[in-house]
């Protein structure tokens, strides 16, 4: 876990804040926003992968229906056999599902 420091230009007391929280701040995200995984998505019509298989992927327009992979070394190895594709930050607000590059 990430321990803050107080900042020696600031007044603010110094507090434990974990790299999730810290993304979350940095991304404008409600501390309740739930992590989904990372995402890949088709740049051509902004889909997203359901699934990887041996020759026929399956692609959704619907962000709440992709895999939500939990481990970048595993996203980065389905998206290297992919053309077209970025890496995505996934998350769930409830009433939504907010994505944003994550490169």
């Amino acid at each position: 876990m990430y321990k803050g420091k107080l900042d020696k230009r600031s007044d603010v007391p110094a507090r434990d804040v974990t790299p999730m929280a810290w993304l979350k701040s940095s991304l404008g995200l409600p501390d309740a926003a739930q992590w989904l995984g990372f995402g890949v998505q088709r740049l051509r019509d902004e889909f997203f992968l359901v699934a990887a298989g041996a020759g026929a992927d399956e692609w959704t327009e619907a962000v709440g229906e992709a895999n939500g992979f939990h481990s970048w070394r595993d996203v980065e190895a389905v998206a290297a056999r992919l053309e077209g594709v970025r890496l995505v930050l996934m998350f769930d607000l409830g009433d939504c599902v907010k994505v944003f590059p994550a490169r």
